[in-house]
């Protein structure tokens, strides 16, 4: 089972004054999938205990303090991406092995609608880019994702390319941004 790989961060008060801890847990399943947080909730203790982990993979989980403990409000999971680059993920055209592969994938970030615009993404957000060698963290947005494009614009993540469907973003401090924007 995955320990926590940090202890909580990023807990200063978010709007409201509620805290908000994120921890790490580090090389955790890449099976884990929760699209929304009631399934994240009922998936967590399962993701911990799976025997099949992915080195470089990370899972980062935001509580607050309820009255049965710390309640999960929101997740992400980022996973290192293959070298060479896999055919057919995004649009023709990207240079996606200088760009992409190698770094740090964000493939899901889910955020409880109870807690959306208390600071919670953001706070998730904060802490990936950190976990990629040389701030090369990405993702991609495609259908109703894209629109959450603003949310990333406002950020930092830098759009790659054409806004194709799906749409690519570079972390902050990713070393394409600035040849590519």
């Amino acid at each position: 089972m995955p320990r926590p790989q940090s202890a909580p961060i990023n807990t200063e008060p978010a709007s409201g004054g509620t805290r908000v801890d994120v921890v790490l847990y580090g090389d955790v399943a890449m099976a884990f999938v929760a699209p929304d947080v009631e399934l994240l909730r009922a998936q967590l203790p399962a993701a911990r205990a799976v025997p099949t982990f992915v080195s470089g993979a990370w899972l980062a989980v935001a509580t607050v303090a309820g009255s049965e403990g710390p309640a999960v409000v929101g997740c992400a999971r980022v996973e290192p991406t293959p070298i060479p680059f896999p055919d057919g993920r995004i649009t023709a055209g990207t240079d996606a092995d200088e760009l992409l592969a190698g770094g740090l994938e964000v493939v899901e970030m889910v955020v409880d609608a109870m807690a959306r615009g208390y600071g919670v993404g953001s706070m998730l957000l904060g802490v990936l880019p950190a976990l990629a060698r040389g701030g090369r963290a990405w993702m991609m947005l495609g259908g109703a994702e894209r629109s959450a494009l603003p949310f990333f614009v406002r950020h930092g993540w830098t759009p790659l390319g054409q806004h194709d469907d799906p749409i690519v973003l570079m972390a902050p401090g990713h070393p394409g941004r600035t040849a590519h924007h």
